[in-house]
């Protein structure tokens, strides 16, 4: 996510729907916790 930013779309290159949530979810259990810092930092910006 990027707050007051247009997004970011990159194509993913996943057979279906599956396997795409599964990419995220490992990417957000692997991450979670970069991303919480990243936004806490925009928060106090």
């Amino acid at each position: 996510m990027r707050p007051a930013r247009s997004p970011v779309k990159k194509e993913m290159q996943v057979k279906d729907f599956n396997e795409g949530l599964t990419f995220a979810l490992k990417d957000l259990a692997a991450n979670w916790e970069k991303y919480r810092e990243r936004y806490e930092q925009w928060l106090n910006s």
